[in-house]
């Protein structure tokens, strides 16, 4: 029985999309299905945290490059950086009625990584959802980062519930589902993707749960 809901903000509460993130700011003459071929195959190998930090996984971006045998335009980082600004304050509509019902039956929390708390906070506040959630993983005064062991622990630790217990949903399926995974969490993936190959998936990453509309979230708890 699922005591504790666990959502991801960055692409699940919050309106972003890896996919449009990574094709709106890579400028090359090349088609959309052949930049999601090459998203698709080295996000699920190299699972660098988020869209405005590729450029610091430099095996992802040399193989965007070799793959593509283009260039990644100069101004690719900045372009990421400044999606990633722009939608991470911007929630799904359907959320606060989602996070409505699943709080009168449910513990939930957000799941983040400190570099970033501080900022879901005030965006939580900002869009008057904070009052959904018990808590905020990490707590405040942690310097844990997704996808390290310590932050699933702590959840695990102060909402004092067995690991099958907990349902965890994220849009990363290296760095948010796989780690989730591993620890027993029941693990829903958010795909809202046009161009990802489920089948591709490798079984170590696949989750419990897929969903491509956050809607579809509410029908597993009914």
């Amino acid at each position: 029985m699922i005591k504790a809901v666990l959502w991801d903000w960055d692409g699940v509460i919050s309106a972003m999309n890896l996919e449009e993130a990574f094709s709106s700011s890579l400028d090359m003459p090349i088609s959309e299905k052949e930049k999601m071929r090459i998203f698709w195959r080295n996000f699920l190998k190299f699972g660098v945290r988020c869209p405005d930090e590729y450029p610091y996984c430099e095996k992802f971006y040399s193989m965007i490059e070799k793959e593509s045998r283009y260039k990644v335009n100069s101004d690719f980082h900045e372009r990421l950086k400044k999606y990633v600004k722009e939608r991470r304050g911007i929630i799904r509509p359907e959320i606060p009625e989602i996070l409505e019902e699943l709080n009168s039956k449910h513990t939930l929390a957000i799941l983040t990584s400190a570099d970033g708390r501080d900022e879901k906070v005030e965006l939580a506040k900002k869009h008057d959802i904070l009052k959904y959630f018990d808590y905020v993983f990490p707590l405040k005064g942690s310097s844990f980062l997704k996808p390290e062991s310590r932050i699933y622990q702590q959840a695990e630790d102060k909402l004092k519930v067995k690991s099958k217990e907990i349902f965890y949903i994220d849009d990363n399926i290296t760095r948010g589902i796989r780690p989730a995974k591993s620890r027993g969490w029941t693990t829903c993936f958010f795909a809202p993707f046009s161009y990802l190959s489920f089948e591709k998936i490798p079984l170590e990453l696949k989750p419990d749960y897929t969903v491509k509309k956050v809607n579809q979230i509410k029908k597993i708890f009914s």
